[in-house]
């Protein structure tokens, strides 16, 4: 039988298996987030509703589904992931099923995108520019949007 080192504990284990340490420190994990994520109720609620659910759909359907944002900075043709509101949610919630304030992204253009927003509040007015002219583009020459 093949052994392997925990990487958690150090402990010598079976190489099919997984360590009860790394078992626990996930289960750990997963409280911790569960908890922070309590406060968003309301958003968790949102994103299950069925308006949210069929104005998502309706929106990626516009956008063929297309990252719009990778296309104009970038000049890449890539398949987007993520619906991302430019005003957030948190912040303009009477805009929360507005189509134009929805853009579709890849995850990491949406992490590049959130990573711009927590810097300052500078940043962040001036990437919602970007992906507000992003759509802007996208509807001008395509009709999108």
């Amino acid at each position: 039988m093949l052994y392997k080192r925990c990487s958690g504990c150090g402990k010598r284990i079976p190489s099919n298996i997984v360590c009860e340490c790394q078992v626990n420190n996930a289960r750990k994990r997963y409280k911790e987030y569960y908890k922070n994520r309590r406060s968003d109720r309301e958003q968790q609620a949102f994103y299950r509703s069925k308006e949210w659910l069929r104005c998502r759909q309706l929106r990626v359907t516009t956008l063929l589904g297309i990252d719009w944002y990778e296309y104009y900075v970038n000049n890449k043709l890539v398949q987007g992931y993520t619906l991302h509101h430019i005003e957030e949610l948190k912040e303009c919630e009477e805009r929360a099923l507005d189509t134009s304030n929805l853009i579709y992204l890849t995850q990491a253009n949406h992490i590049k995108i959130h990573k711009e927003y927590a810097k300052s509040f500078k940043d962040k007015k001036r990437m919602q520019n970007i992906l507000f002219k992003c759509l802007e583009k996208a509807k001008d020459e395509f009709g999108i949007g």
